[in-house]
């Protein structure tokens, strides 16, 4: 890899370009406008919410899909250890913010997750 000026770069283009490093995780947050029931409702009327909005009320989201994992991210935790593919709860306002092709992600460090969501396959199913 060869070192080049950072504006020359290029930029991300999908959630597998960026590699997260240390004890930091990559995480897909739940679209705030499928979960919050008043976003959903002015949603579902046509209404068209303030970006300011959108953006303040996504970075409060704490549930989502932990996309990668870095190298040394729960390094010291015990059982049951998180895994790209689980869905977590995480700290409010936590991490970086990095929006790819209209997707908002989240870079945050392992200490930030605070569970795992675990559900029976029947829930999955069913």
């Amino acid at each position: 890899m060869s070192l080049e000026p950072l504006n020359s770069m290029g930029t991300v283009e999908s959630e597998d370009d960026v590699i997260p490093v240390w004890g930091r995780i990559w995480v897909l947050p739940d679209d705030i406008t499928e979960t919050d029931p008043d976003l959903k409702r002015a949603k579902n009327f046509g209404f068209e919410l303030p970006d300011q909005r959108s953006e303040r009320e996504q970075l409060s989201q704490t549930e989502g899909k932990l996309v990668a994992v870095g190298g040394n991210a729960f390094e010291n935790w015990k059982e049951p250890i998180p895994k790209a593919g689980d869905r977590i709860l995480f700290d409010k306002y936590a991490g970086a913010i990095k929006k790819i092709n209209g997707v908002t992600y989240r870079l945050i460090d392992d200490t930030d997750v605070v569970a795992i969501i675990r559900k029976n396959e029947e829930d999955n199913n069913g």
